[in-house]
C-alpha cells in the first residue's frame, strides 16, 4: 500500500541546518597525548603499557569517559556524496533538515574497546533531535552509552559558545573526563578534558586509535586530573 510521504512545513536552509549542529571550533592543539603521556604513565605505574604479564588491580568503580559527538566521532554535512555512512532527516521547530553523516576512522573499534574500560556518556552541543538519531546509529543496538546529554544541558554564552558541565554527570571529578575537539567545551574543567583533533573527512586519520594506549593506562590511576593536567607542560 502506498503511503503518502509526510510533509514538513518548510525545508531548512543550510544556515538553519547548521544551527542544529554543534558549533565547530577550529582550535588546534599542539598536544599529542599518546607520544607525551605514554612514557610518563609507564613510569608512574612501573610497567610498560604493552605488557601482558603485569597484574594490575582495577578500581572497583569504572571511571566515566564522556565523548563529544560532532567532529570528534562523526562529521555531518549538508552535501551528499557516495562516501557517507548515513543519511538522516531531522525535523526541528517545523524545519526539515537532511544530513549526511561520516564516521571517523576507527570509531566502531574505539567504542567497542573503551566501552569495556569505562562507563560511556555522550555530551554534545548539538540539538537533541539531530544528535539522538546519530547516537542511535553509532550504538547500533549495543547499549554502549550509559547516558546522553544535549545542547540544553550546556551552559550557553550568546548562543554561540557552549560549555559542558561535567559535574552534572558525576560529582566525583577524579573519575570523569571528556574527549572533545573543542577545548572551549571543557574550559570549566580543564584538567578533565582531553583534546582531539577536529575531524571532517580525513580517511587517513588515526586519532581515535592513537588514544587507546593512553586510555588503557588512565583507567588505573586514582585521579584522572593528575595525569591529564600534565598536558599543559607540552
Amino acid at each position: 500500500m502506498y503511503r503518502k510521504k509526510k510533509k514538513y512545513s518548510q525545508v531548512a536552509s543550510n544556515f538553519e541546518a547548521r544551527q542544529i549542529l554543534s558549533p565547530q571550533y577550529e582550535i588546534e592543539s599542539q598536544t599529542t597525548h599518546g607520544n607525551f603521556l605514554e612514557p610518563i604513565l609507564s613510569d608512574i605505574y612501573n610497567f610498560p603499557l604493552t605488557s601482558t604479564k603485569s597484574k594490575i588491580t582495577l578500581p572497583k568503580k569504572k571511571k566515566t569517559l564522556v565523548l563529544d559527538l560532532d567532529e570528534t566521532l562523526v562529521h555531518a554535512s549538508m552535501e551528499d556524496d557516495t562516501n557517507v555512512s548515513w543519511r538522516i532527516e531531522v525535523e526541528v521547530e517545523g524545519l526539515s533538515c537532511l544530513y549526511f553523516i561520516r564516521k571517523r576512522p576507527f570509531v566502531d573499534y574505539f567504542l567497542d574497546i573503551v566501552s569495556k574500560w569505562y562507563s560511556l556518556v555522550i555530551f554534545t552541543a548539538s540539538k537533541r533531535e539531530y544528535a539522538s538519531k546519530v547516537i542511535d546509529l553509532l550504538d547500533n543496538g549495543r547499549s554502549l552509552f550509559k547516558d546522553r546529554y544535549y545542547r540544553e544541558s550546556c551552559i550557553s554564552e550568546n548562543d554561540t559558545s557552549y560549555y559542558k558541565k561535567l559535574d552534572i554527570i558525576d560529582s566525583d571529578l577524579s573519575s570523569i573526563f571528556i574527549i572533545d575537539n573543542s577545548p572551549l567545551s571543557f574550559a570549566l574543567f580543564p584538567d578533565n578534558g582531553v583534546h582531539i583533533e577536529t575531524w571532517k573527512n580525513d580517511k587517513n586519520d588515526t586519532s581515535l586509535f592513537d588514544l587507546l594506549s593512553f586510555l588503557d593506562a588512565l583507567r588505573f590511576c586514582n585521579d584522572v586530573r593528575s595525569i591529564i593536567s600534565l598536558k599543559q607542560f607540552t
